[in-house]
């Protein structure tokens, strides 16, 4: 006889086990991401892969632009030597048995690219010479050189028109990039547009084939009950059930689009894998329809 109490409390526990195990194997559906139009646009354009290549040739065309504008910097080169000089004399006019020579010279220069496809150069170059021969007489030598060059082509290369070409062409090219991004941003833009408002549009659609779907069906049982107090025929019967079958029908193609349009506004506005589902933000309430008179009062 303590063997059916037994079994019983572990028939009970064994249900209060399932009973948990099944709460929370169904958690509570995760409410629909709302969007407003504005977040969908901005969203849009950051997860746009045209729109996020497009994005990088505006940046190369800079890089283009300055490597072309450097070609026309100035620069600045500095060169200097070192040097010295032993050598046995013959003669007594060199003014020492052994004459040694000490030499530091130093160039320096600034050139710069013309507009006209020439070439400026300023170079300066200065010597200083210490001997110990006896006939120097002056010692250290100092010497000190500057000059001017300007180059200039005459056919080939020359002038504004084929000097700055290619610095024409990177800045038309980097133009032609950053209207390329507006237009395809824009397009995006346009495009969410749509699909927003058709999404609010299917949406909207949906609620309504939900309630006709109930008045159909709230109108097949009432035709069915009156088919029972003899009020109604088989043929109003199945009138009302037709209805409500093809009440069904709409509805799912209602959902069927409207899972449609989702997808479409998803893959435009989350990154590839976010299953989300997503809600207008910005979609109007939809009125309530009035049902007649006798409804109201029910």
């Amino acid at each position: 006889m303590k063997r059916i109490p037994l079994a019983l409390a572990i028939v009970a526990l064994a249900a209060a086990s399932v009973a948990h195990g099944g709460e929370d194997t169904l958690p509570p559906a995760a409410a629909p991401l709302r969007l407003t139009l504005r977040d969908a646009c901005l969203l849009a354009l950051r997860y746009d892969p045209e729109l996020e290549i497009l994005r990088i040739r505006p940046r190369i065309a800079r890089e283009e632009i300055a490597r072309e504008e450097g070609a026309f910097d100035v620069v600045l080169s500095v060169e200097a030597k070192v040097s010295h000089d032993e050598r046995p004399t013959s003669v007594v006019y060199e003014g020492a048995i052994e004459l040694q020579t000490d030499t530091v010279e130093a160039r320096s220069a600034l050139e710069r690219r013309l507009e006209t496809g020439g070439r400026l150069r300023l170079l300066l170059e200065s010597r200083r010479m210490r001997t110990n021969s006896a006939f120097a007489f002056v010692n250290p030598f100092y010497e000190t050189t500057a000059a001017l060059e300007v180059t200039q082509p005459i056919l080939r290369g020359a002038w504004p028109a084929v000097a700055l070409a290619p610095l024409r062409i990177a800045r038309r090219g980097a133009a032609a990039s950053r209207e390329e991004f507006r237009e395809r941003a824009m397009e995006s833009l346009f495009e969410i547009h749509r699909i927003y408002f058709t999404l609010q549009h299917l949406g909207a659609a949906l609620e309504v084939r939900k309630k006709i779907l109930a008045s159909s069906e709230r109108m097949a049982q009432e035709s069915r009950s009156l088919r029972k107090n003899g009020a109604a025929t088989d043929l109003e019967v199945a009138e009302a059930d037709d209805l409500a079958w093809l009440a069904r029908e709409a509805l799912a193609d209602a959902e069927a689009a409207f899972a449609d349009g989702m997808d479409g506004l998803r893959a435009k506005v989350l990154p590839p894998g976010d299953r989300r589902a997503i809600a207008p933000g910005d979609a109007p309430g939809l009125p309530e329809i009035p049902g007649d008179e006798d409804e109201t009062e029910r």
